[in-house]
């Protein structure tokens, strides 16, 4: 196993807000990080579709997935390795990878011009109505808005994923990812599942720190 070491420097301690956030005292390479997936040593799901199902578990076992960096890549150059914190890491298949791209998260669309849906079979289509979304069920794009609205099964762990991100690393380009309002009201209304806490305790076995907003 390859594993790149990087202690923080004070100055980034510092820089942490609201909940001390400790910094990972490793981080794995990739080909680490899906070694630990595929072996099941890492409790994770596809985070845009709507259950822990059999075609996740289909996914994992033939890997045929993407890494998802919920805060995204292009806004990490500032700190290069933590693109490999696992606290920011889901799988995803490359449907909705490639549909997320680095929009910004949202729970509404404004506008019904360039609105999609997109289903679990792979299938995008454009929609004419944007009072009635069934975010329990499906994702949602804008692709003119550049907004991504997530099924709400989601939701509260991109939240802790973000609240996590901007206290370590911080809150540079936020605004770009999600409202800062909308996040603590995702925080607050979707709490941590089982599923989330076991990868949280997973997590710390790895790399050396949990993330402080799952409790």
């Amino acid at each position: 196993m390859f594993v790149r070491k990087l202690f923080y420097p004070l100055f980034n301690l510092i820089s942490i807000r609201h909940i001390h956030t400790n910094p990972p005292s490793c981080y794995l390479s990739q080909k680490s990080i899906r070694n630990y997936i595929n072996k099941g040593s890492l409790d994770v799901w596809d985070i845009y579709n709507t259950s822990y199902n059999d075609d996740n578990l289909y996914n994992i076992r033939n890997n045929i997935y993407t890494i998802e960096h919920i805060w995204p890549k292009s806004f990490l150059k500032n700190h290069l390795l933590s693109k490999y914190d696992l606290h920011n890491l889901g799988i995803t298949s490359s449907f909705y990878n490639v549909h997320r791209s680095n929009y910004k998260y949202s729970d509404s669309s404004p506008i019904v011009y360039s609105l999609y849906k997109l289903n679990n079979n792979m299938v995008s289509i454009q929609i004419n109505d944007n009072n009635n979304l069934d975010s329990k069920t499906y994702n949602y794009k804008n692709c003119a808005l550049k907004i991504f609205i997530p099924i709400e099964s989601s939701r509260g762990e991109i939240a802790r994923s973000i609240l996590y991100m901007s206290n370590l690393y911080g809150k540079n380009n936020m605004d770009k990812i999600i409202d800062e309002k909308l996040l603590h009201q995702w925080n607050k209304k979707y709490p941590p599942t089982e599923r989330e806490k076991r990868k949280n305790i997973q997590i710390f076995k790895l790399q050396g720190n949990k993330n402080p907003f799952i409790n």
